[in-house]
């Protein structure tokens, strides 16, 4: 047996003591022959592994952001901490002894992702990964795993698996790519609008001299019908182009338009001379426009010959 003894001066030591009896030949009983070993060292350092193993098992269990659990060597649990509980779901009871791949996707596991980390925990000491992982109520999480092979006299006892839920790191990430590229986006938009600006001006000013002309020549041939009308229509399209350079010219310089009233079918029906000298007498077109608040409108173009 083992236990505390006691030395001439009072102090205890932790002894190993043999007590054998002691018997003559014809098997009397004659006394008995104790020996007694100090093996304080013996005991202190079993005392500080069993300290050592308690708290270590106290750490784990008081880590609640991760969940550290201990698999065998075929991949069934055989540990569980706190964490594990509150992230993955499972009560002790419920988890060990059942294989790991039940955390995995369907997906996952039909693929052979978990068996996988375990041949390369098994083969490189480590695995390391970041997935999709299901809790007991069927919801799921973004992971990342880190199995780490556990060796006793060069073979693989087990493995030790970390698990930490980075779910909102993972949206967090997927949120800042999207500003990102919004960021990105608005400043092609204001690339975009300075050329459109510089663009704009220019053409407005072709569309001044145009206008000045146009005017000039209506006030010398504006008794001529024919000719009045080929220039209002002009004028009218040099209008519309200026209305379009100032539209530019606000988009470019970030300004709010001015929303004004206009006919649709009127500016539709203007077309029908332009489009007529663009095709040729060769073409014919039909411009149909509905009445009423809701505009429709068509136009056919079909070969007279």
């Amino acid at each position: 047996m083992e236990g505390w003894r006691l030395r001439k001066d009072g102090t205890p030591f932790w002894a190993n003591v043999v007590t054998t009896a002691l018997r003559d030949g014809g098997g009397h009983l004659k006394g008995f022959g104790t020996m007694v070993a100090d093996v304080s060292d013996k005991k202190a350092a079993h005392d500080a592994v069993l300290k050592s193993e308690r708290s270590f098992r106290l750490l784990v269990q008081g880590v609640t952001d991760y969940a550290i659990f201990m698999l065998s060597p075929d991949g069934h649990v055989t540990s569980w901490n706190s964490g594990a509980r509150r992230i993955k779901g499972y009560t002790d009871g419920e988890i060990i002894g059942s294989h790991f791949s039940r955390f995995y996707t369907p997906d996952d596991v039909a693929a052979g992702v978990p068996f996988r980390g375990l041949e390369t925990a098994r083969r490189e000491g480590r695995f390391e990964a970041e997935g999709w992982r299901v809790r007991r109520d069927g919801s799921r999480f973004f992971a990342h795993v880190i199995i780490d092979a556990i060796h006793e006299d060069g073979q693989v006892v087990g493995f030790a698996k970390v698990t930490r839920d980075i779910t909102e790191r993972r949206r967090a990430a997927e949120l800042l790519e999207q500003t990102q590229n919004e960021l990105f986006q608005a400043q092609k938009m204001e690339a975009l609008g300075k050329l459109t600006g510089g663009v704009a001006h220019d053409f407005n000013n072709v569309l001044q001299v145009l206008r000045g002309n146009l005017e000039l020549l209506e006030s010398r041939h504006g008794r001529d019908h024919w000719s009045a009308e080929r220039l209002g229509n002009a004028i009218d399209a040099v209008n519309r182009g200026a209305k379009l350079a100032s539209q530019l010219l606000a988009f470019g310089r970030q300004q709010p338009l001015a929303p004004v009233v206009t006919n649709p079918a009127r500016q539709l029906r203007s077309l029908d001379d332009l489009l007529r000298r663009a095709l040729g007498e060769s073409i014919e077109i039909e411009s149909v426009v509905a009445g009423g608040c809701g505009i429709r409108s068509s136009i056919r173009i079909s070969s007279k010959t």
